[in-house]
């Protein structure tokens, strides 16, 4: 099955973008947050499925799970996946080993996947800076009259005590 092809060890790999040393400090620690088992793949091909995905990881060790987001819209795969291994050490020796190999016809990049970020759409009062400014000014006393200040201020009017 000509699916799966390794790259070729003396193969030339493409030059990366000289990157900023002081971001290492940076990156190290966020690495250090990551999940050690879960390995981001992308590159994938709409015609890969889980299946397929799990067949060209599992020499590696037990998997947990395997992972091929959709769109919403035409439910076809977004292009890369997730495949989370049993134990740490499997899942370093699946990314060092299939970082750029081939499946399907196109190029992988495999690597440890990042934590989701935290959703930048939380509400404002839940942001500490906004709470103290407020507090401080005494248009508010607590969480239950920010909710309020927010609710009862349609978009274009000022709130209580604000100018228009």
């Amino acid at each position: 099955d000509a699916l799966y092809a390794a790259p070729s060890p003396g193969a030339p790999r493409p030059p990366f973008p000289a990157r900023n040393p002081g971001a290492r400090a940076a990156r190290l620690g966020a690495m250090e947050k990551r999940v050690k088992n879960h390995l981001y793949v992308g590159g994938i091909a709409e015609d890969v499925t889980e299946e397929l995905l799990r067949a060209a990881f599992i020499p590696f060790g037990d998997i947990k799970d395997v992972l091929i987001p959709r769109e919403h819209s035409t439910n076809k795969p977004r292009g890369f996946g997730f495949v989370t291994f049993e134990e740490e050490d499997d899942a370093a020796e699946a990314m060092d080993n299939m970082h750029e190999s081939e499946l399907a016809g196109r190029v992988l990049n495999v690597r440890m996947a990042k934590p989701r970020a935290v959703n930048k759409n939380r509400a404002v009062w839940s942001a500490d800076e906004w709470m103290e400014k407020n507090l401080q000014d005494g248009d508010i006393q607590d969480k239950d009259d920010a909710m309020d200040t927010l609710v009862a201020q349609p978009a274009g009017l000022a709130a209580p005590g604000e100018k228009q």
